[in-house]
């Protein structure tokens, strides 16, 4: 009887998450993204602070997607870890997991074919050799002797390489997320990610050329939300409250992504360098 009381208000959690999403036209987008369901869809909206966010990165650092953000012995986590799970995790893992029916599954095959035959080649040498001392031996403990040689030779394990490629899709998915938040509460145009508006070298995969000028808008064709009968975001936005940053500091060998914490307070929505 108890587990059946648990079932009953699981799914009387999931409808309520639901409904608070689709009284929002970005909610009522989410639902209709293949993988993306109601649990997903309520929690972005629900950290996903738009009046913070001037462009496209503050949402990937909110999310904890950018590598150069480091999580340093003494400091409180730098990016949400809430909404790391949500976007990366959850999202990033569903878009694969029914990518024969999304429409960021494809994008991810696309990538991680181009970022295996980059590996083979030895092109994320530099990438390899950043990562290798994690798994050293340390402190009189092995270490992952598999995982050093390989990475110590310069190439990474199939499982760096799906966590990339989940994290490029995820990037896209939020930066899509903001392009319809942006253009919604300030009816502009929203600003495309600074990685497009000026293309570079990305050192950080051995220093192969990345497709920045070509922009992949959001599924749905121009002007998307247009269709869907629900609340603007400008409704969305003042249902925001502040939440100080919770959390121990970060303690020698603690995993940053062990600790669920509530979502950190708007100004970590900062305009960044990006990727």
């Amino acid at each position: 009887m108890q587990a059946l009381a648990y079932l009953t208000m699981e799914h009387d959690l999931k409808a309520t998450i639901g409904n608070f999403a689709s009284q929002y036209r970005i909610g009522q987008w989410l639902l209709d993204q293949p993988g993306i369901g109601p649990i997903i869809a309520g929690g972005l909206c629900a950290v996903l602070n738009i009046e913070k966010a001037r462009q496209a990165g503050a949402f990937w650092r909110f999310c904890g997607a950018d590598p150069k953000q480091k999580w340093k012995k003494g400091e409180l986590r730098p990016w949400s870890a809430l909404a790391k799970q949500l976007a990366i995790y959850h999202a990033g893992e569903s878009f694969i997991k029914h990518k024969k029916k999304t429409f960021y599954g494809p994008i991810y095959d696309e990538y991680r074919d181009k970022l295996s035959i980059r590996n083979q080649r030895g092109q994320l040498r530099e990438l390899a050799l950043e990562y290798a001392p994690r798994f050293a031996p340390k402190d009189g403990k092995p270490g992952n002797p598999y995982c050093f040689d390989l990475y110590s030779r310069g190439f990474i394990i199939q499982a760096h390489e799906h966590a990339m490629g989940r994290r490029f899709i995820a990037k896209l998915f939020l930066s899509h997320i903001f392009t319809l938040m942006y253009e919604e509460f300030h009816g502009k145009e929203a600003p495309l990610p600074e990685i497009f508006r000026h293309p570079a070298w990305d050192t950080r995969v051995g220093g192969f050329e990345i497709d920045h000028t070509h922009y992949i808008p959001p599924p749905g064709g121009p002007n998307p939300l247009r269709k869907y009968d629900g609340k603007s975001v400008k409704e969305l936005v003042p249902l925001f409250v502040p939440i100080p940053p919770q959390g121990k500091k970060k303690k020698r060998n603690e995993d940053p992504k062990s600790e669920a914490e509530a979502m950190m307070p708007p100004v970590q929505l900062e305009e960044d360098p990006l990727e």
